[in-house]
């Protein structure tokens, strides 16, 4: 059985850019369903949507956090 290696970091970099793409794209049609550009939104749809703003943004902000913690940790040695 072959060991897999880890991910480059451009593959990472990568990855965590289509993490980000993802959450803006939740939040900008969540905001959208919010104020009612598809239609008109009941009370409970209402609730349903401000619970998933409120998710995507402590989505959004987790993944910052990681973000940065990320750049923070010292990078190993390139090798030649």
């Amino acid at each position: 059985m072959a060991q897999s290696q880890p991910p480059s970091e451009s593959e990472r970099d990568a990855a965590l850019h289509r993490v980000a793409d993802r959450l803006t794209v939740i939040c900008g049609f969540g905001e959208l369903l919010r104020d009612g550009a598809y239609g008109a939104v009941s009370p409970e749809q209402q609730r349903v949507l401000d619970t998933l703003a409120k998710e995507a943004r402590e989505a959004g902000i987790l993944f910052q956090a990681l973000l940065q913690q990320r750049s923070l940790k010292p990078k190993p040695p390139e090798k030649a």
